[in-house]
């Protein structure tokens, strides 16, 4: 008995101390925010970056009862107001992060404000907005027809779908991309 009455002391007294250990960390996490949130979004206003960032801020500032506000800072492909968040230390200063800023800027300039992977940790995938690349009506005529003829001569042939496509890909290279809706 004495053995399990020491090994439970050891365990409560250890539970008890963790805890302790824990407090400071806990009242450190209530406290946040303690101020106005400021949410950056590295494009002019009116884009759907800027929508969402609106509606994520407007449901922030309820849930965690602070108010959060969108500050608009474009310029430089996103490298002013990526450089300008990276420099706050003030823990109250997030920014909208996307594909660009993160993923393509380090490969296209020499030099940039900050460092995307040390820099920034991501808290949340907020969106996923569709793009498009449009083309004038004389191109998408000019890929149409021709890109109709080869289907029309494969479809005489009985070949399958994807081997149409695979051929007009073929032919035409990096002019036509498949792009499948599922």
């Amino acid at each position: 008995m004495n053995v399990l009455d020491s090994s439970r002391r050891r365990a409560l007294s250890m539970a008890a101390a963790s805890a302790v250990w824990a407090l400071p960390l806990t009242a450190r996490a209530r406290a946040w925010p303690s101020r106005t949130i400021r949410f950056v979004v590295p494009f002019a206003p009116g884009g759907s970056s800027e929508i969402v960032a609106r509606s994520v801020a407007a449901e922030l500032s309820k849930s965690l009862g602070q108010s959060m506000y969108v500050d608009n800072k474009p310029g430089g492909a996103g490298n002013v107001a990526m450089g300008e968040v990276a420099r706050a230390d003030d823990q109250h200063t997030l920014i909208l992060g996307y594909i660009g800023t993160l993923a393509v800027n380090p490969f296209i300039f020499d030099k940039l404000p900050c460092d995307p992977v040390r820099d920034f940790k991501p808290i949340s995938l907020l969106a996923k907005v569709p793009g498009l690349y449009v083309v004038t009506t004389v191109v998408v005529l000019a890929l149409f027809w021709a890109a109709a003829g080869w289907l029309v001569a494969l479809q005489s042939l009985h070949a399958p779908r994807g081997a149409c496509v695979a051929l007009v890909l073929l032919v035409f290279g990096p002019v036509c991309v498949h792009m499948r809706f599922t």
